[in-house]
């Protein structure tokens, strides 16, 4: 037991790391942001402390052995995930309610594979005795690299095919992605300050979307009897308060914690010392608001679709284009509106509807929300309708956005040809979906099978675009989708 002295040094440390740490309570706790800048080790035996205090080694149904850390702070999890990260460890974070007697209290886990150095700096040897290596790594392999095909245009572009949507170059972890960037002109930043002064967009990213529930705006601003458009104030504003302050936590980040991207130029503006902030070359970097259910916000309005309709759901994306206009010139960030994907919003967005509001046709009766500015994938609609009817919303969303058409496997190459030419005049970002399932015992071929009618093998293989990217709905005749994002694909017709 350590106590005190007379000059009181040990109460003064406890006062000091308290205010650091952000107080003695769990639910207030968070790591400071110099540890991100901290060296490799220091940062080990960081995270090896948290681990001793409040973390688990346990089995995992993979294989192997997980360090778990729990928490009911989300930030301290969400930070403690980034430090994993960091470190080389993949990490993910789940959530669940905490007890059956208080369903509104939400614990967090985070989880990953731990490397043999944190092992070492871990102290508790009944946590140690736990791990189990793996015999494969299974968490963290790098997809190979199938066949690089150069791609005749003016820059520098690539078709790459991997055995996965998700790749590994020199070092770069990356997928196939809509993110779209807003211009940032050389001169002038975020407006051009002649017809001279050029946009950039190498160099640059997202810094993050957070996405707005549309329907549950507007349904909760007809139950409280109040105007939508304050109601949507106030969400684009906490949206705003959340932006900032991720924005100025990461300005503080050191250029160490990721020295390709912020010191060797891997980054715009990216050639600081080690012990520089990164704040000064985030200016060009985007943070987005997020949009979904665009679709789902029309049929609530009036019971039509986009498709049908679309009046009330532009005068809304021009509504928030107006407000980001604004608190751009404000707060000198570069806001976006982003199409969101929806991949596994797409069901956590329904789910929050019925708790509220109930099951509403053609709003909420699905497992499922369309994701973006998307017409609903059950229309039918001719891929030259579906382009005009989303081309409206097109010019919004400058933080990410796709525009795809689905065809049938008897499809006419020269007309998806003229179509995806149609596509480019436009300056749609284009994809073209195609479904395709295999046999992975006898090759057999076709649309949509669950048992191989030629050899009776379940296992299959399904390939569909999950939203921008193309993927594998099916692997060995098992699916890595949620049950709603399933149900959407197996209802498309146009998407």
């Amino acid at each position: 037991m350590a106590i005190a002295d007379d000059k009181n040094n040990l109460q003064r440390t406890i006062n000091y790391l308290t205010e650091k740490f952000g107080g003695i309570n769990k639910i207030n706790r968070h790591i400071p942001n110099e540890v991100f800048s901290w060296s490799y080790e220091s940062k080990l035996a960081f995270l090896a402390g948290m681990i001793d205090a409040d973390g688990y080694i346990n089995d995992n149904s993979h294989g192997g052995s997980v360090v778990q850390i729990g928490s009911t702070n989300k930030e301290l999890a969400l930070q403690q995930m980034a430090l994993a990260q960091a470190l080389g460890m993949p990490a993910k974070i789940y959530h669940n309610h905490f007890t059956k007697k208080n369903p509104n209290a939400i614990r967090y886990r985070i989880e990953f594979y731990p490397i043999e150095e944190l092992l070492n700096y871990i102290v508790c040897d009944k946590k140690t005795d736990r791990y189990e290596e793996m015999l494969s790594n299974h968490y963290n392999t790098n997809a190979e690299v199938i066949e690089v095909i150069p791609v005749e245009t003016t820059m520098y572009s690539y078709d790459v095919t991997t055995d996965s949507e998700h790749f590994e170059v020199s070092g770069i972890y990356s997928h196939n992605c809509r993110a779209f960037l807003s211009p940032w002109y050389e001169k002038g930043g975020m407006y051009p300050v002649d017809e001279n002064d050029k946009p950039i967009f190498e160099g640059r990213c997202n810094l993050g979307a957070v996405s707005l529930h549309l329907p549950m705006i507007l349904a909760k601003a007809r139950q409280e009897s109040k105007d939508f458009y304050k109601v949507l104030e106030y969400y684009l504003e906490l949206i705003r308060g959340l932006h900032k302050r991720t924005y100025d936590y990461l300005g503080e980040l050191r250029a160490s914690v990721n020295p390709v991207a912020f010191c060797e130029g891997g980054l715009y503006g990216g050639n600081l010392k080690p012990e520089d902030k990164i704040k000064t070359i985030l200016p060009p970097m985007t943070m987005s608001y997020g949009i979904t259910a665009l679709n789902e916000l029309q049929q609530l309005y009036n019971g039509k679709s986009i498709r049908e309709d679309g009046s009330f759901a532009l005068e809304v994306m021009q509504y928030i284009q107006n407000y980001i206009d604004r608190i751009k010139e404000e707060d000198h960030i570069l806001y976006a509106i982003y199409g969101t994907p929806a991949e596994s919003l797409c069901g956590l967005q329904v789910e929050q509807f019925r708790r509220l509001y109930g099951i509403i046709e053609n709003v909420s009766d699905k497992p499922y929300v369309s994701n973006s500015f998307h017409c609903h994938v059950t229309e039918q609609m001719s891929p030259i309708e579906k382009q005009d009817k989303e081309e409206r919303f097109w010019q919004y969303f400058n933080g990410g956005k796709i525009q795809y058409c689905r065809y049938n496997l008897g499809y006419n190459v020269a007309a998806i040809k003229t179509l995806v030419l149609r596509a480019m005049e436009k300056g749609f970002y284009e994809g073209v979906n195609l479904a395709m399932c295999y046999c992975e015992d006898c090759g057999y071929q076709q649309v949509e099978m669950d048992i191989c009618p030629k050899c009776g093998s379940d296992k299959i293989t399904k390939i569909d675009r999950m939203n921008g990217y193309l993927g594998f709905s099916r692997v060995h005749g098992r699916t890595r989708y949620n049950d709603a994002k399933n149900a959407e694909i197996s209802q498309r017709v146009s998407m």
